[in-house]
Formats: C-alpha cells, sequence, structure tokens
C-alpha cells in the first residue's frame, strides 16, 4: 500500500500562481465531515481528501458542521481556489447528510 503525502501548496504552479483545490475535492471534503457527524457524533476540524495521482492528500478545514431538525447533517468547507479567477473562490462547499426512507445511505449529487 502507498503511504500519501501531504500536498505541498507552499509550491507554485508552473505559470507562478498560487495552487487551489476543486469544487468536487471541496464537497468530497464536506461529505466526509458530515457522514463523520452522523455515524460518530464526532467532530473534525480537518478532512483529508485523496488526490487522483495517488500519491497525495489535501487537508481542508471544515468551516461547520451542524445537526438539521430533521437529524441530518450539514458540513461545510469554504474553497480555496488559489489564484485561479474562479467564481467559486471562498464559496461554501457543503453537503447534507442523512438516512433515505428505507433508513440506508446512499450518495446523491445535488444541484450546482
Amino acid at each position: 500500500m502507498i503511504k500519501l503525502q501531504p500536498f505541498n501548496f507552499d509550491q507554485l504552479a508552473e505559470n507562478g500562481l498560487r495552487r487551489g483545490v476543486t469544487t468536487g475535492t471541496c464537497a468530497t471534503g464536506a461529505v466526509k465531515a458530515a457522514l463523520w457527524k452522523y455515524l460518530y457524533d464526532g467532530e473534525l476540524a480537518t478532512v483529508r481528501v485523496s488526490l487522483p495521482d495517488n500519491r497525495h492528500y489535501v487537508e481542508l478545514p471544515v468551516w461547520k458542521t451542524e445537526v438539521q431538525d430533521n437529524g441530518s447533517v450539514k458540513a461545510t468547507i469554504i474553497k480555496d481556489a488559489g489564484d485561479d479567477p474562479d467564481v467559486t473562490h471562498q464559496a461554501r462547499i457543503f453537503s447534507i447528510v442523512q438516512k433515505n426512507d428505507l433508513g440506508t445511505l446512499r450518495f446523491q449529487a445535488g444541484s450546482g
């Protein structure tokens, strides 16, 4: 098994810009944080998300985790797009975890 290393955000990209994370990476982190709270009633300050290169991970700060009135859990991560002029920079990317009518958990894409 390969031991993942943290991705080095201090190293600038080839074009000299500061690197950031994708919306999908933030969404994955939000799912992990919400699922952890839902299953274990634990708060995570950060979550690790492995990258597609199978060598690195990023560690994302969890901005907020909250239990909703219906028992679902919502976790939010604030996206850092680096120096990319991305309109989603600083967007709040969230995930909601809850059991469905059958009492099971399924992964389902939301709008957006």
